[in-house]
């Protein structure tokens, strides 16, 4: 696999050097997704297309084309920000939705750049109305 790094976005340290953590490879990408899936457009400044708006699921009228609708959106965000990635599919667990809850799974791939197999990975979400 090639060596993705990013810093964590905890911004936690090494004690000894000082030095900002680094993510790398896998949890690299698994952290950029996440930034991508749970931010809403228009919340990153100066960059309004960024973000997919994962939370905004609670409060639209669920139709049966949504789980389509949803990984499309997905998919385009991911082309357009995370190349290190590719959607695979969406899947939604809608059981819950009347009592504003909602559960997403994302399956993708991580690119290795010719250097080996995509290395498959998912992340579960379930977002929930706070009040």
């Amino acid at each position: 696999m090639s060596k993705y790094s990013d810093i964590d976005l905890d911004l936690d340290y090494n004690s000894f050097t000082k030095d900002i953590i680094l993510k790398e490879n896998a949890a690299a990408v698994k952290q950029a997704v996440l930034n991508i899936l749970l931010t809403s457009p228009g919340e990153k400044p100066f960059v309004r297309s960024f973000g997919v708006g994962i939370r905004n699921l609670l409060f639209e009228n669920y139709v049966l084309d949504y789980p389509m609708m949803l990984e499309s959106q997905i998919d385009t965000q991911f082309k357009k920000w995370e190349p290190r990635a590719s959607v695979i599919g969406v899947s939604i667990d809608d059981d819950s939705i009347d009592s504003n809850s909602i559960g997403i799974t994302v399956n993708y791939k991580i690119n290795t750049m010719g250097s080996g197999n995509p290395i498959a990975d998912s992340i579960t979400l379930e977002i929930e109305k706070v009040r």
